[in-house]
């Protein structure tokens, strides 16, 4: 009997040690974005960690563009890890945009896509013109088009 306790303290000690959190430290970012001295709204921007071959399980953060421009990955997430990453954009669709996509779609027709107002080359980290260094604390990153 006491052989059978002794297992099932071990057991519950091992579950309750596994509740912490893991994975690497990150860090706020916040900033702006825009396009000829514009500011950029409704826009998505991820932050995708520039890792080498063994270290790839490193998470994306992001955050979306108000009406000023301004963006927080800590809206979206709990911010980034430290080091390069390649900033990505991709444009959020309103509410507006997505019941008219929704209504030609009932119609018979296919969605239509949210216009990006940038270039597609910052659609995706393998075309971005955009790198950024994270560092420890907190991070302010202007982003012009």
């Amino acid at each position: 009997m006491k052989v059978h306790f002794s297992w099932f303290s071990i057991g519950i000690l091992l579950i309750a040690g596994c509740g912490g959190e893991s994975g690497p430290t990150l860090h706020a970012v916040k900033g702006t974005i825009t396009q000829g001295g514009q500011p950029l709204k409704g826009v998505q921007v991820s932050f995708i960690p520039v890792v080498e071959k063994e270290a790839t399980n490193l998470p994306t953060s992001t955050g979306t563009t108000d009406d000023q421009g301004a963006f927080n990955t800590l809206q979206g997430g709990k911010g980034a890890v430290a080091g390069k990453h390649k900033v990505v954009l991709a444009v959020v669709a309103s509410t507006e945009a997505n019941d008219a996509a929704y209504a030609k779609t009932a119609a018979g027709g296919p969605p239509a896509e949210p216009k990006a107002p940038f270039p597609d080359t910052w659609k995706q980290a393998d075309t971005t013109p955009k790198t950024v260094e994270v560092t420890s604390g907190d991070n302010d990153i202007k982003i012009e088009l």
